[in-house]
């Protein structure tokens, strides 16, 4: 598991793509870079950037916890973004599934 001290945690079987994917990005591949980059993704991020019809989660810290998607034009990156998040009453901190550029249905990142 790893946790960024702005309140994050990733499961370690996402974490190596959330890495990949951030060096995608033009963000360095290490906690304290991702931490950065994800407080400053939330800081873009408005509600009318977010889903409106969030999904149960099919795993997790906490299964079945609603998951949110983020899709905005990042200021900051110069890219659109796509963020898959779960914040839940129960869980003091932000689960982070996914941080990568947009990309068109059905292709990945």
């Amino acid at each position: 598991m790893e946790r960024g001290d702005a309140g994050w945690v990733c499961e370690e079987r996402h974490y190596a793509r959330l890495c990949r994917d951030c060096r995608a990005l033009g963000i360095e591949p290490n906690t304290m870079s991702i931490t950065v980059a994800l407080r400053e993704a939330f800081k873009e991020i408005s509600v009318a950037d977010l889903s409106t019809k969030p999904e149960k989660s099919y795993a997790g810290l906490e299964p079945d916890q609603t998951l949110y998607v983020a899709r905005w034009t990042s200021k900051r990156l110069g890219k659109t973004c796509y963020l898959k998040f779960a914040n839940n009453c129960g869980l003091v901190e932000i689960e982070i599934f996914t941080f990568h550029e947009d990309n068109p249905k059905g292709q990945q990142p």
